[in-house]
């Protein structure tokens, strides 16, 4: 394994030596390519060894080279870092967006209409300001007024799609490598992110949000034997796992959370799962104010959250609620009211558009309480239970 296949330190030491063969211990490069006053840099300092992506590819290149050459059964790691921040890429990756002012800037920046304030992020990645280029602004609140120049946005845009692209060209060399060494027909191959990012749509900068831009990733499988489709069913990242493991004709332990998505790969109209399930906690001192919170619980141990946000996600609608959290049990406090809840309708939602949905609250919409009241439910079975 290479990479960023885990966050770095989490579990200690890339969890070696249990989950890797010790003849090719894990490979992790974290050299980054920056710029001073920017977190966006084209080309680095000029040199394709300043990109940790690229260098951790390579270990995986060799590792893959390596396990051919040994024979039988293998399972290669590669862990991407980028479009993570800061957003540096060779040149040719920025130049494939220009000119910056032909980026779209996002249709709603402002956070949904009766939004509760404790469901927004007031930074991003830990920063209070972004900058580009010897240029900074503060991060936005909820209110419209406080989005970025639209010149800046474009800016960060663009720099967020040429890392983007970066990491595509990378899995691209993965895929060339496969395919020289002649295993590419009888591999299987997944590509997952760890979590989405929103780009100033409801002026949120980052990933520490339940909404559906922070919590949707890509999910893209090829194996053998498979036709190549899409699918709209809803599927989690747990799945992932017992999927790969049918693919390749092994067990997998009882306890072992998710669900085997093949009958999907076999009829991309089959429905796995009615409902998908995530969480995001928020820390502020006092939750009236929950702007006073900088590091959305990053520095701050479990047992010390403030609220936990719990999402549910079906074909129609997204609900989150947020608990107050019980630190000894580690677990949403169902015996109080919660601090707010959400709850957008995905009506007509294909996937492919960024901008129409999750803009106003409908929680409280008389006919809607049917629905909330489902979602409650589904929230405490998923999460009480535990």
């Amino acid at each position: 394994g290479t990479g960023k296949t885990y966050h770095h330190g989490i579990p200690p030491h890339f969890d070696e030596p249990l989950s890797w063969s010790q003849d090719r211990p894990y490979y992790y490069s974290n050299k980054v390519a920056s710029c001073s006053h920017s977190f966006i840099c084209p080309n680095g300092r000029g040199n394709m060894s300043d990109f940790e992506d690229y260098l951790n590819l390579q270990a995986a290149l060799d590792d893959l080279d390596y396990m051919v050459k040994k024979g039988g059964p293998f399972f290669l790691a590669y862990g991407a870092h980028k479009p993570h921040l800061p957003w540096s890429m060779p040149k040719e990756h920025w130049d494939q967006y220009a000119p910056t002012e032909n980026i779209s800037l996002p249709l709603h920046e402002a956070a949904p209409e009766g939004m509760p304030p404790i469901a927004f992020t007031y930074e991003t990645d830990g920063q209070s300001k972004l900058y580009a280029f010897n240029v900074s602004h503060p991060v936005p609140y909820p209110a419209a007024s406080t989005a970025f120049p639209a010149n800046f946005t474009k800016t960060l845009r663009r720099g967020y799609y040429a890392a983007v692209s970066f990491t595509d060209s990378n899995i691209g060399l993965m895929m060339k490598a496969l395919k020289d060494h002649g295993v590419y027909d009888n591999t299987i191959i997944a590509l997952i992110g760890d979590h989405g990012w929103q780009l100033g749509e409801h002026n949120v900068w980052g990933k520490h949000t339940n909404f559906e831009l922070g919590t949707r990733v890509p999910l893209i499988i090829k194996a053998p034997g498979k036709t190549p489709g899409f699918s709209n069913s809803l599927v989690e990242s747990v799945d992932l796992y017992p999927t790969i493991a049918k693919l390749a004709g092994l067990p997998f332990p009882d306890d072992v959370d998710g669900v085997d998505l093949t009958p999907i790969m076999d009829d991309n109209s089959k429905v796995i799962n009615d409902a998908v399930f995530s969480e995001y906690p928020r820390c502020p001192p006092n939750v009236t104010e929950p702007w006073g919170d900088k590091t959305s619980c990053v520095h701050t141990a479990k047992q010390n959250f403030t609220v936990m946000g719990y999402s549910v996600r079906t074909d129609e609608w997204r609900y989150t609620t947020w608990m107050w959290w019980d630190g000894v049990n580690l677990v949403g406090d169902f015996s109080r009211p919660p601090v707010g809840e959400e709850l957008y309708s995905h009506a007509g939602d294909t996937e492919d558009d960024f901008n129409t949905f999750e803009n106003v609250n409908v929680v409280n919409v008389p006919a809607n309480q049917q629905v909330v009241k489902d979602m409650r439910s589904r929230v405490e079975k998923q999460w009480k239970k535990n």
